[in-house]
């Protein structure tokens, strides 16, 4: 088993509601280390926009525990 990758990644978002493509940036710090993970979506709620609306959240198929 490998070691675990801890990748630190400096995001500056120019609206609320923003998808951001990492991958390259992750790439620039650790090659092509990633590969076998491309198909993942990383979400953010400690924003200053608060959390995920509920129709965002539906969308993306979580349901949101009270």
């Amino acid at each position: 088993m490998s070691e675990p990758l801890e990748i630190t990644v400096d995001i500056v978002p120019t609206s609320r509601y923003e998808l951001i493509d990492v991958a390259p940036r992750v790439r620039e710090q650790v090659g092509d280390r990633l590969e076998g993970y491309r198909k993942v979506l990383y979400c953010s709620h400690h924003t200053t926009a608060g959390y995920l609306e509920q129709g965002v959240t539906s969308r993306l198929g979580r349901p949101i525990k009270n």
